[in-house]
């Protein structure tokens, strides 16, 4: 009999289990189970988005118009000129014809005083000084005294200062009580040896006599004073040159003081500030022996101030003469020298050479700049706008745009002047 074939099983298909039976001459398949492997796609689903989400976005940068930011810094010139104007206090209109500013009067007046180093040297000697008590118990009599000497009981020597007169002794309670007087004594000689602690003293003139043991002295306090070294002088130059720093110190005080009392917008520079310095005074005089001295001095200060805008409008209408047509000042370059000339207070007048100096730019239009390169490929617009004379450099920042172009769209082109 004919044997038959079924084939039921696909290719990479497995066969698990088999039931073969014969019977007579034929063969039965009997019925399998079959497991399918599963199969895995080569590009995932997950990978063909990300991939789409790419391409789109591609075209999208590619195609739409970005925003394109372009920067251009203008040639900067030096400006620079002098003009003399004349502040007045006679007018009370800015002249530009002429020259002629208005102008305001200011005064200030001060008193100041400052210790200063003596810088000289010289030996200064001094003899202590102090005071003593001298007793009489010699009578009941008063004793007058000459300038006489007393010596301690050290043995040093002192003199009295003056002629005394001791009254005599009296009795109290049966108790003798010597007639005392106090005198004011100086050393009879120089030198710190002779600052002596309280102790008694005797005078030798009565020495041999009755009187010596009877009319004698003691002191209650330290004698003082006693000196001898080396100690500052003062010296011409040392009053010349505090004259000299004290000036100054008032000139600059005062100046502070006229500034602060202006008023708004008025301006005074100091080398327009008159000063008159008076009544010089020193507490010691040349040759003086001592470390130290003050030196008092009297101040005046007299000026002319004038309006910051008076002169900036004077200034602005000036600039614009000195620089080329069609161009403006860069903001925050303009500086003004104020330098003094003459000033007559009589007349009250000033006069004030000006110095300005500035820079200068093109004042370029942005809005027509920005027409001018609608369209163009960003190479020609380099090319164009850095073939222009008055333009220094640029700066394009396009963006994540791929197109090489600036967008048609004016509002997706935004042009800036570069100042810094």
């Amino acid at each position: 009999m004919q044997k038959k074939f079924f084939d039921i099983i696909p290719p990479k298909e497995e066969v698990t289990e088999s039931l073969l039976t014969e019977k007579s001459d034929s063969v039965t398949l009997e019925p399998v189970a079959v497991v399918k492997e599963k199969r895995h796609s080569r590009f995932p689903k997950a990978l063909i988005g990300v991939v789409t989400i790419a391409v789109l976005a591609l075209i999208v940068v590619f195609f739409l118009p970005n925003d394109v930011e372009i920067k251009v810094w203008p040639v900067m010139r030096d400006v620079a000129f002098t003009e003399t104007v004349i502040i007045d206090l006679n007018t009370a209109e800015v002249d530009l014809e002429n020259n002629i500013i208005p102008g305001q009067i200011v005064n200030s007046e001060k008193t100041g005083s400052q210790e200063f180093s003596s810088t000289g040297t010289a030996i200064k000697e001094s003899k202590a000084e102090g005071t003593i008590t001298v007793y009489n118990a010699y009578s009941s009599s008063s004793r007058s005294l000459v300038v006489s000497r007393f010596v301690s009981a050290d043995g040093k020597l002192f003199w009295s200062t003056r002629k005394i007169t001791i009254p005599g002794y009296h009795y109290e309670g049966g108790k003798l009580i010597p007639g005392e007087k106090e005198v004011e004594v100086i050393a009879a000689e120089a030198g710190p040896e002779y600052n002596i602690s309280a102790t008694t003293f005797a005078l030798p003139a009565l020495a041999g006599t009755a009187l010596y043991t009877t009319i004698y002295a003691k002191s209650f306090s330290p004698m003082m004073g006693g000196y001898e070294g080396k100690v500052g002088q003062v010296t011409q130059d040392d009053l010349d040159n505090a004259e000299n720093i004290l000036a100054e110190k008032l000139k600059s005080e005062n100046a502070d003081q006229l500034t602060k009392s202006l008023e708004e917008d008025f301006m005074l520079p100091s080398e327009t500030i008159i000063n008159d310095i008076s009544n010089i005074k020193s507490s010691q005089l040349v040759g003086a022996k001592v470390d130290s001295f003050n030196l008092e001095a009297g101040i005046k200060s007299t000026g002319l101030a004038f309006r910051k805008s008076d002169i900036d409008d004077f200034v602005l209408a000036n600039i614009n003469l000195n620089i080329k047509q069609d161009h403006v000042i860069k903001e925050g370059t303009l500086e003004i020298e104020y330098v003094l000339e003459e000033v007559d207070l009589e007349t009250g007048q000033m006069i004030i050479r000006l110095e300005v100096s500035a820079k200068s730019h093109a004042d370029i239009d942005l809005e027509t700049l920005k027409k001018a390169i609608i369209g163009k490929s960003f190479k020609e617009t380099e090319i164009f706008l850095n073939s222009l004379p008055e333009i220094d450099r640029i700066e394009l920042n396009t963006g994540l745009s791929l197109k090489k172009t600036i967008p048609e769209d004016m509002s997706k082109v935004e042009v800036l002047l570069g100042l810094d």
